[in-house]
């Protein structure tokens, strides 16, 4: 959980200089910013159709680590890998909310399963 929230504060230190750099608008920064908002929230309501006797959290869990991973390679730069582009960074924010939703809603069930066992 704490990895999941240290990826998600990055941006108000590094990610904002790093789109101010691209002399973007005050409005599409925000609207960067914004993307992983919206993907959190609509995976968050897409977790609630998965029932609850079928789900296991701590895979969930895993597999948002490993979105959070892959969303901090598309928002880096990453020399050699990714181009540095804007639309590679909007994809990166775009997973980092999915990765949030994953981990940040199932990490307290998955530690609660676990105790259970």
């Amino acid at each position: 959980m704490s990895t999941s929230l240290l990826c998600l504060t990055f941006k108000e230190p590094l990610f904002q200089i790093r789109l101010k750099k691209e002399n973007l608008g005050v409005l599409l920064i925000g609207f960067i910013f914004s993307i992983d908002t919206i993907t959190y929230t609509l995976t968050s309501f897409l977790l609630n159709f998965i029932p609850e006797k079928s789900k296991q959290y701590g895979k969930l869990v895993a597999l948002g680590m490993v979105v959070f991973i892959v969303a901090m390679i598309f928002t880096g730069p990453a020399p050699y890998i990714l181009p540095d582009e804007i639309w590679v960074i909007c994809m990166g924010t775009l997973l980092q909310g999915v990765g949030g939703a994953l981990v940040n809603n199932n990490s307290v069930p998955a530690l609660s399963q676990a105790v259970e066992k």
